[in-house]
């Protein structure tokens, strides 16, 4: 009987703890399914995530005043999206995009080699993008065309039944879309800056095609794309070559550069930071949640020392000065003129105010335009200001001048006789007049080669180098952006040729011929180092870089003197009244002759080897007692170095009496001067 007791006490004991066992699992099981269910079916639901960049907006570009010379709008893009698209659809998805597109008149984006309209075939001139095409199928250098495109169907599934046209918009597609590397972290953008009523059909279309959809992205605009284009520059898309190195940068295939101007010299600021967002999908693949991560931040604002007004007034005046010389000029004499440029900078500062070239081109047609742009015989892609080098002809009179007073090789007074014809060893060189006794001042004023032939034999090719090289002629000038640093007639030069240098060279160089040549920035600058009284400043042409917002400044220019030559004899002062003496007695005066403020110029007529026309050299600089504008000028073949002068008063006029207080409102330069 005990037994028995003791068995159904057992029992029960046991069933007491089944039932807390059964109790506790039914009670977990309603936490899980009643309380946290949701929780729990969401993660059960969501396999993996993923992360995406979110593009940021590029820096902006403005002038000195913060008018904006290359600014930011926002553009719509039709995208496809592969978190939404399942590739077995993707060709479906192209024909309704390009279907939308073709009605709008709207341009996709594609680089396959192949003629877009029949017949089709490789395009002529894309061997190399033949020959890539080729190898990434894995096919013989001898392949032919119908291999390429029975290769290209079955490798992106293209379907018989369709129309040869279909064909080949898909394989187009599905091709740029491989090269881009089309991935759920790198959307394929099909179509760029489309309109509205392309937006509208789109994402009427998205209902019905996951995948395709609308981006909003901020794209490059100018206010006025001849405004200093190669100064300003361009961007494009990552080429191959640059993508290998680029990508270690954090660059997507995808991405836009700077491809010249500031828009590459200050690739790293006006870049800005890519934000990112993070998306969620299920074990089905199906997008379940995306949310931002990470905010982009937009690259920053480049504030150039250009003055828009100025720079707009220097081009329209360059253009159409060079056309009257072109137009009025006999053959041989100007005739011939057909480009040049003309660049003015503050002497204080070094701030470059203008640089204009003739011809030019238009920043908003360079894609559409370039092969006649790269065609034209005139270079219009050429920066003559700072890449350009002329020979200085005249114009390198007044640093004979410089040179010979601090080397008290002369002073003010001295004079040299001027009879026409000068002897050296067995050489006879001429002058254009007959000057009689000519001291500095007036043998500038006449342009009198004797003067600084005799001058220049006493000195030599080292101390006319030498202070020349000082004042700032053959030298790198600070610029941000490429520049050629010219170069100085010398024996060295002379041998690096294999030729040979004789005693009559230093005659030549002393009149600003031989192989002495210059850029129109060097010689603006060297002519505005003698207005500053000799101290040379360093050029640039970037004032400051400040945050997108205007709240942070990164950068701002110190003003850096990188030559200091002393006033010996009155060196400065002497080739200033001879240069004021140029503007109001000799070839200057056409166009300054009654100014009405102090300015010193020089003309110079450089010859030209063959039977082309010389070349017209001008330089001017003032107020003359405290100089703050430095302007040189060249035409190309325009004969006369005068005929360039009405170009550099108009840059002085607009200077000093025609000055526009031209802001931008959107930014109230908070940090602008």
């Amino acid at each position: 009987m005990r037994t028995r007791k003791k068995q159904t006490s057992r029992i029960v004991v046991l069933a007491c703890i089944l039932a807390l066992i059964f109790g506790g699992f039914v009670v977990r099981m309603m936490q899980l399914q009643l309380v946290d269910g949701e929780e729990y079916r969401q993660m059960g639901d969501v396999r993996y995530t993923r992360e995406v960049a979110v593009k940021a907006a590029r820096g902006e570009i403005v002038d000195r005043n913060g008018v904006e010379l290359a600014a930011n709008r926002t553009a719509y893009n039709i995208v496809f999206d592969k978190s939404y698209i399942k590739m077995a659809d993707a060709n479906e998805i192209i024909l309704v995009a390009a279907e939308i597109t073709d009605k709008q008149n709207e341009e996709h984006n594609e680089s396959i080699p192949i003629n877009k309209e029949k017949p089709y075939d490789f395009r002529d001139g894309y061997e190399n993008s033949v020959a890539s095409l080729k190898a990434r199928l894995g096919l013989q250098d001898y392949a032919t065309f119908k291999n390429v495109w029975d290769a290209l169907c079955e490798r992106y599934d293209v379907e018989e039944s369709l129309s040869e046209e279909q064909k080949r918009l898909i394989i187009g597609v599905r091709y740029e879309m491989e090269i881009k590397g089309f991935t759920v972290s790198a959307p394929y953008t099909f179509a760029e800056d489309v309109s509205m009523s392309t937006v509208s059909q789109v994402l009427e279309k998205s209902i019905t095609y996951a995948g395709i959809t609308v981006s909003e992205e901020s794209v490059r605009e100018y206010k006025d794309g001849t405004i200093a284009p190669h100064i300003i520059g361009t961007i494009g898309p990552i080429y191959a070559e640059e993508y290998a190195e680029l990508k270690k940068e954090g660059y997507k295939l995808n991405d836009y550069v700077g491809k010249s101007g500031i828009e590459k010299a200050y690739e790293k600021y006006l870049k800005g930071t890519d934000g990112v967002k993070v998306i969620e999908f299920d074990s089905d693949g199906n997008v379940v949640s995306s949310k931002m991560k990470v905010e982009p931040i937009p690259g920053n604002t480049i504030v150039l020392t250009l003055d828009s007004q100025l720079q707009k007034t220097a081009q329209t005046t360059l253009e159409a000065r060079i056309k009257e010389i072109a137009a009025t000029s006999p053959a041989g004499k100007g005739a011939e003129a057909n480009a040049g440029c003309v660049v003015a900078v503050d002497p204080k500062t070094g701030d470059i105010l203008c640089a204009a070239n003739y011809p030019s081109y238009d920043i908003t047609e360079y894609y559409s335009n370039y092969s006649e742009l790269i065609k034209n015989e005139q270079n219009p892609l050429f920066n003559r200001c700072f890449n350009g080098a002329y020979a200085p002809g005249s114009t390198f009179k007044p640093a004979m001048g410089v040179a010979a007073m601090c080397s008290n090789t002369v002073n003010s007074g001295s004079v040299v006789s001027c009879q026409h014809e000068y002897k050296y060893l067995d050489m006879t060189f001429t002058c254009m007049g007959r000057h009689s006794n000519i001291n500095l001042a007036n043998a500038l004023r006449v342009s009198c080669n004797i003067y600084f032939y005799d001058v220049g034999k006493r000195m030599g090719i080292d101390t006319i180098n030498s202070y020349a090289s000082r004042l700032g002629l053959g030298q790198p000038t600070g610029l941000e952006l490429s520049e050629n640093i010219g170069r100085l007639a010398s024996p060295e030069y002379r041998k690096s040729q294999g030729r040979e240098w004789y005693p009559g060279d230093v005659l030549q160089a002393s009149i600003g011929q031989s192989d002495s040549m210059f850029s129109p920035l060097q010689i603006a600058v060297y002519t505005g180092t003698i207005g500053n009284d000799g101290v040379r400043m360093q050029s640039h042409i970037v004032e400051k870089i400040v945050s997108y917002d205007y709240k942070t400044v990164v950068y701002e220019h110190k003003d850096t003197v990188v030559e200091t030559i002393e006033n010996t004899n009155g060196a400065f002062d002497a080739v200033k009244d001879g240069m004021y003496l140029v503007s109001t007695k000799g070839t200057g005066r056409s166009a300054f002759g009654s100014y009405p403020i102090r300015v010193g110029s020089k003309t110079g007529s450089p010859e030209n080897y063959g039977n082309k026309a010389a070349n017209a050299v001008f330089t001017a600089i003032g107020p003359l007692d405290d100089c703050e504008l430095s302007v040189a000028a060249v035409v190309e073949y325009g004969f006369n170095g005068n005929k360039a002068a009405s170009i550099a008063k108009a840059i002085f006029d607009k200077h000093f009496f025609e000055t526009d207080e031209v802001k931008n409102p959107a930014s109230e330069n908070q940090l602008l001067n």
